[in-house]
């Protein structure tokens, strides 16, 4: 996080044009890619109009849209915004402009190349990944990664569907995967047939992937739940209007 924060808007303004995307990109910057930190909406501002990248900027609609960006909180004081710890690795994935890595070559021999349009950067983001993680053998990794997808798509779906607030605690962030999971039955979403089967292997083998002590994922464990993954993804996206 070196450069600059006008030369950092001037590269993040070359990957979204969108005002309350680039607010986003502006919290995280100035929190530093840290979860926690308020920053004041008025500084948000100022950095868009002083940096020349926006003549005029109004506040108050500025607040509503930036609101409901993903991975984007109020903060603990008014006008001010946070990143969301749950959210942190997508909002670094987004909005990062490190050009100083690149991501390997990978073949794409899990999950299509085009699965998540280039819109949904950190859905492409860890698409790519499980790729990634699967074709250079690193099965845990890759269960982990396959968790984690299922349960972002998950919480697309709630929030597309109007249901967002069963998935929240009391304080207004997202449940863990369990909770998710188990407030499907009360809400109004259907799945196809064989779709919860599908989540809850998929959590048990993440599950065993991140928290057996001993336990090492097989190449055959991911192997078992390829073709029925892919379904749920598809599922996942189309219950969501991802496309």
């Amino acid at each position: 996080m070196a450069l600059d924060i006008n030369d950092y808007l001037q590269k993040i303004g070359k990957k979204y044009t969108k005002e309350s995307t680039l607010a986003a990109a502006l919290v995280w910057r100035l929190a530093e890619g840290r979860s926690g930190v308020d920053v004041d909406l008025n500084q948000v501002v100022s950095v868009l109009v002083d940096s020349g990248f926006k003549s005029s900027v109004n506040k108050s609609r500025l607040k509503k849209t930036l609101a409901n960006e993903l991975g984007i909180n109020k903060g603990s004081k008014k006008d001010t915004f946070r990143c969301s710890l749950k959210h942190i690795d997508d909002l670094d994935a987004r909005f990062s402009v490190d050009e100083e890595h690149s991501i390997p070559k990978i073949s794409f021999s899990f999950l299509d190349e085009g699965t998540f349009p280039e819109s949904r950067a950190y859905l492409v983001r860890m698409g790519e990944q499980i790729n990634g993680t699967y074709e250079y053998e690193f099965y845990d990794g890759c269960a982990v990664l396959m968790r984690r997808l299922m349960e972002s798509l998950l919480i697309e779906v709630f929030e597309h569907t109007g249901q967002g607030q069963l998935i929240k605690d009391a304080a207004g962030e997202y449940k863990m995967l369990k909770g998710i999971i188990s407030a499907i039955g009360g809400s109004s979403i259907k799945f196809a047939r064989g779709i919860d089967k599908t989540i809850a292997n998929v959590k048990k083998v993440g599950d065993n992937a991140a928290h057996g002590r001993t336990h090492i994922t097989k190449k055959n464990d991911i192997n078992d739940l390829k073709i029925e993954y892919r379904k749920l993804i598809s599922e996942l996206k189309s219950k969501s209007n991802i496309s």
